[in-house]
């Protein structure tokens, strides 16, 4: 069974779907779907979606989804029986007439320049990097290089000299992604501001995203620098950064906030968000913890790599500890332990959607992710007097400074009091 089938399958997740007029959608061939439109009230509708020229779609609206009702084979009908339903009518010539397979799916997977000439330019060096961050990279920092080196780098770099290569071109590059403005940035024409008449967070952002496209160059260079064909580093080595790019954080809950949460929430969503409490680890590290990583003489659990995260440990108090093992009770040691009640995995959109319905129910605002959970959990440890060393060491960062700027409206209030509390007057 994969997600499509867990997503649009579950009566109970469709329910839960926001009103939307394009509809979800999962396809089953190259230009082939079958959607599922909700409703503001009453069940929703299966719809058949074939692919035309220029992007457009031949629809066929063809039963009711089985959200209140058991399906009947004819008029109601499940998911299953609505996919194999579409698979018919997409083959039927009223819905293939004008059919183009000529349609790119899923995300970027190569560069959009060719680099060329014996000069080893900027360009060459992008080239292999991209290459390397395919074989010994993570899927999603292989995208984020990739498209930061489409769009903001080899515009701007690519042609010139990389031995010629120095601050002021790379201050130049940045100064330019500032002006750009997030929403077209990605477009075939891409125009200028003046970044001054951005409010400061979406200044920010963009200042966000100039740093992250130097980090990416200087790698690429680091890498053809160690390989022999860059011979002189010191043009570019030393690269400058916008100074405000991090952001302290202030989307958290207070623990008065989160007990109103978990007053309301149902089983499922609550066991996850008592793991979250437990752990502040991200929600992809909890739903991958498994029996056997539950440590008894260190009352901590094992989290695995997840992103650019290394393995880890989290400490756990004696409650936190006894909770998790109580999920890993009759469950083998290779068994996840963070599942659904009928032992199924959770998927994103059905983890969303129940959160935001227990959002809703609490009053709280629907801007809270599960993410916010993470930051509660560092907020919450600094506030108790915990060392921001030990917040890092179970948030899995590698230094104390990124805590110490994230959570740093925390991190003060702790330090002044820890200096009141031990620092010895003078005797008088």
């Amino acid at each position: 069974m994969n997600k499509h089938d867990t997503i649009l399958g579950d009566p109970q997740v469709r329910r839960s779907m926001r009103y939307r007029r394009a509809g979800y959608y999962h396809c089953f061939d190259v230009g082939k779907a079958v959607g599922y439109i909700p409703r503001q009230s009453g069940p929703g509708r299966w719809v058949a979606r074939v692919t035309q020229h220029c992007k457009l779609y031949r629809e066929e609206t063809f039963a009711i989804a089985d959200d209140y009702d058991r399906s009947n084979g004819a008029t109601i009908l499940t998911f299953a029986e609505a996919k194999a339903r579409a698979q018919n009518l997409c083959s039927r010539p009223h819905l293939t007439k004008n059919f183009s397979a000529q349609v790119c799916f899923g995300k970027e997977r190569g560069l959009r320049f060719c680099p060329f000439g014996d000069v080893y330019t900027v360009g060459h060096a992008l080239a292999e990097y991209v290459e390397w961050k395919r074989t010994f990279g993570t899927e999603s920092s292989f995208q984020t290089a990739l498209s930061n080196i489409n769009y903001y780098i080899y515009p701007e770099l690519g042609t010139v000299r990389a031995d010629e290569l120095n601050h002021i071109h790379i201050r130049r590059m940045m100064e330019r992604i500032e002006a750009t403005p997030s929403n077209s940035a990605k477009s075939a024409t891409r125009f200028l501001i003046d970044p001054k008449t951005l409010d400061p967070d979406a200044r920010r952002k963009r200042r966000v995203s100039a740093n992250n496209a130097v980090s990416i160059l200087r790698a690429a260079l680091l890498l053809a620098w160690e390989a022999g064909k860059i011979l002189d580093d010191r043009g570019w080595r030393r690269t400058f950064r916008f100074k405000d790019g991090v952001r302290p954080r202030t989307d958290i809950l207070t623990r008065q906030q989160f007990e109103s949460l978990l007053a309301v929430a149902d089983a499922e969503i609550k066991t996850l968000l008592i793991g979250l409490f437990y752990t502040g680890c991200r929600i992809t590290e909890l739903l991958s913890i498994q029996a056997g990583d539950l440590l008894a003489d260190r009352l901590a659990v094992y989290i695995r790599a997840v992103k650019k995260v290394e393995a880890h440990y989290i400490a756990l108090p004696r409650t936190g500890y006894d909770y998790l093992l109580s999920l890993a009770t009759k469950r083998g040691s290779t068994d996840l332990i963070f599942t659904r009640a009928d032992g199924s995995s959770w998927t994103r959109y059905a983890m969303q959607s129940r959160f935001r319905t227990a959002l809703k129910k609490a009053g709280l605002p629907n801007r809270y992710v599960f993410h916010t959970m993470r930051h509660t959990y560092a907020s919450l440890r600094l506030q108790e007097g915990i060392s921001p060393i030990a917040v890092a060491r179970q948030l899995g960062h590698r230094h104390v400074r990124t805590v110490m700027q994230t959570y740093a409206h925390c991190t003060d209030d702790v330090l002044d009091q820890e200096i009141r509390e031990k620092f010895i007057p003078p005797v008088l």
